[in-house]
């Protein structure tokens, strides 16, 4: 998909376990391009201000401790 792409995404999921065919019809997706612009302070740089932290994984528990260490 590119930008030209402008109606919202369907999508089907279809599975079958060898005797019944189940399918289920999830929420349509927009893609960001199609989503309504944010007016934003000067002070952000394309839409970022700070860093980003990827904590995929991680404990609970220490995403928490890491979260309380990044805010101060």
């Amino acid at each position: 998909m590119d930008s030209s792409f402008a109606d919202a995404l369907t999508l089907e999921v279809s599975a079958h376990d060898g005797q019944t065919n189940y399918t289920i019809d999830l929420e349509a997706v927009n893609f960001v391009w199609q989503g309504a612009k944010i007016n934003q302070s000067s002070v952000y740089k394309n839409g970022q201000k700070g860093a980003i932290v990827e904590m995929f994984g991680w404990p609970h528990n220490d995403v928490k401790e890491e979260c309380q260490y990044l805010a101060q």
